[in-house]
Formats: C-alpha cells, structure tokens, sequence
C-alpha cells in the first residue's frame, strides 16, 4: 500500500499541483484549503501519515493545525511549507515535532525526499512500537 498524504494549502493550485507530483510517485494524496477539512479528513483517514503544510492560512494557521493533530494523531509525521520562512517560525515548527521545514516556492524534488523521510522516520518509530 502506498503512503497516504494530506496537502494542506490555502492556494489551491500549488496543493494541485504537488498531489499530481506526489500521485506520479504513488503515493495516495489528498489535497484541502482549511485547517478545519484537515482535521475532518485526518479523522476519516486513520492511514494518513505524512502532513504537509502551509505556514499562514486563514482561520488556522500550521502550527495551530499541527498542535491540534499531535492530540489526536501522534503517529503523523509533518512537512511545513512557507513563504516566510523566519528562525522563529522554523524553530517554532520544530518545537511542535515538524520534521522538515521547506521555503516557497517548494523545489518538488525536494519535497518528494521530504515525504521519504518522513515515511520512512514514520515505519522505524511504529517499529519500534510494535
């Protein structure tokens, strides 16, 4: 089974077009604007795993989003993306368990390793766990 993907990005297009790279690779990716259709999915997918992000979106921002799926959803592993990428945003996503942090525009490439290893990180901690 491949590894299931959330895109959250209030600019649809960039959320569009990272699924369609990201689907090309095999993984299964789904895409929303808003930090609240986040949580819904994240509750009706229990084999999500990786969550990549937009820093500022309206409503909820990332971090917020982030801290509120580490309550529900420990096992989930987190990729920010962000335009304003500060030492403080960064240090702050790192502080909530964001694993990698990424400047926009995002080189796909490296998003695609991003993901890879945040699979990968994901695997050895549920085996570990097992």
């Amino acid at each position: 089974m491949s590894l299931e993907l959330l895109l959250v990005d209030d600019e649809e297009k960039i959320g569009e077009l990272a699924a369609k790279r990201l689907e090309s690779r095999g993984y299964l990716a789904h895409r929303t604007t808003s930090g609240k259709d986040a949580l819904r999915i994240a509750a009706e997918r229990p084999g999500l795993a990786v969550v990549i992000l937009d820093m500022r979106m309206p409503g909820m921002d990332g971090l917020e989003l982030v801290h509120k799926l580490r309550e529900t959803r420990p096992d989930m592993e987190f990729i920010m993306v962000s335009a304003y990428g500060t030492p403080l945003c960064r240090m702050e996503s790192k502080r909530w368990g964001v694993r990698t942090f990424l400047d926009k525009p995002v080189d796909i490439e490296r998003l695609i390793e991003a993901v890879e290893e945040a699979g990968k990180a994901r695997e050895s901690r549920q085996a570990k766990s097992a």
